[in-house]
């Protein structure tokens, strides 16, 4: 009778252990699941955010170009569209944003608007494929090409923070 016991003891010892086991296993897929979901509502909402700021910049290049070459509020408008990239991070930008309007004004601000657009493009693209990486298990690489700011800009032309 005695290995009667042993044995109920052992199955009960299994049959326990298994249970946790899979209840472990449950919990771990679901917090794996709540990461993903984290991860693509993050991603999805970077995307939109600089999807409509490049929509937003490009919208403001179009209606300069169109815009008579004494029209500040166009020009105004530019580097105001640009305010949260990468343009608002040049001392250029911060020396013409207060000038008054003059064809090289315009050219700055045309300038630094593309650069922003493609700044926001980048962005967009680089939180996509961060997203299809999120959504295969893997973790963000930086295989993204990297973005480069205008030609003859260089690191003394960084307005200090």
């Amino acid at each position: 009778m005695g290995g009667r016991g042993v044995r109920r003891t052992f199955w009960i010892v299994a049959t326990a252990a298994a249970f946790l086991a899979l209840t472990g296993w449950l919990v771990s897929l679901l917090v794996q699941r709540g990461i993903f979901r984290m991860h693509s509502t993050y991603y999805a909402g970077e995307i939109r955010l600089y999807l409509d700021a490049e929509r937003r910049i490009r919208d403001a290049i179009d209606a300069a170009r169109d815009a008579a070459p004494e029209d500040r509020a166009a020009t105004d408008r530019l580097f105001e569209a640009m305010r949260y990239g990468v343009a608002d991070k040049s001392r250029e930008v911060d020396r013409w944003r207060d000038e008054p309007e003059s064809p090289e004004r315009r050219a700055v601000a045309m300038k630094w608007a593309k650069t922003s657009a493609a700044e926001a493009a980048f962005k967009a693209e680089a939180n996509r494929l961060w997203w299809l990486e999120s959504a295969l298990g893997r973790p963000p690489s930086d295989e993204v090409p990297y973005f480069t700011m205008p030609e003859g800009w260089t690191e003394a032309d960084r307005k200090p923070y």
